[in-house]
This record gives structure tokens, C-alpha cells and sequence, in this order.
């Protein structure tokens, strides 16, 4: 069974592209906290580049904003990338699914109180 799900904080605004059939996709990037604590007590984070099917791109479009937490479910096709400035890292391909969870604008309401 090839499926994953991951819940992360988006890092960035996602990034639109129009294919040559005009249709949409968008491409992520995740920020997953890995559990247990470090030995200093800090959760650290893996970071995690994903690109969503053509039917949930427009409503990613709408919806997603950097800082917001979000689900994401699909089959996994994995391939190594290397970065602009030569970070090394893994591109997740074919998101099926995703769940907007909580907005940044949330949080930053939620902290005023």
C-alpha cells in the first residue's frame, strides 16, 4: 500500500503553475515536526517539498497561506532535488487530498486574547 499522511505548517505561499492543458498545479512546502523532543527539548522539523493533484491546486490557490497548518494525504513518488542554493531535498509527488487546519490569521487572533 503506497499512501502518507502528513500534517506540517506551510513555509512558504504555495506556488501556482499552468500546465499546457491549462489546468493547475501547486507545489508546497511543509514544515513537519518530528516527535520526541531532542536531548535540548526542541522538536525538530523536517522540511518537505510536495506537489498537489490538478483538482485541489485552485482551492490551495484560495485557501493556503504561509503559516498555516494543513493534512495532506496521497501516494507517494519521491525523487531528490537540489535547491537554488544547493540544499539538497525530497520532492513528494501526487498529493490527493488536503485539509486546511488551522490559518496563521487564526493563531495571531487566538494569541490578541
Amino acid at each position: 500500500m503506497n499512501q502518507f499522511t502528513l500534517v506540517g505548517r506551510l513555509v512558504n505561499d504555495p506556488e501556482i503553475e499552468t500546465l499546457e492543458d491549462g489546468s493547475l498545479t501547486a507545489n508546497i512546502t511543509l514544515s513537519v515536526s518530528r516527535e520526541p523532543r531532542n536531548t535540548d527539548g526542541i522538536y525538530e522539523n523536517d522540511i518537505i517539498d510536495l506537489v498537489l493533484c490538478k483538482g485541489i491546486s485552485n482551492s490551495v490557490k484560495e485557501y493556503c497561506h504561509k503559516g498555516d497548518v494543513v493534512g495532506v494525504r496521497g501516494k507517494m513518488q519521491s525523487k531528490n532535488i537540489t535547491d537554488k542554493d544547493g540544499t539538497k531535498r525530497i520532492q513528494i509527488n501526487l498529493v490527493e487530498r488536503i485539509s486546511f487546519l488551522r490559518t496563521k490569521e487564526h493563531d495571531n487572533k487566538e494569541m490578541e486574547r
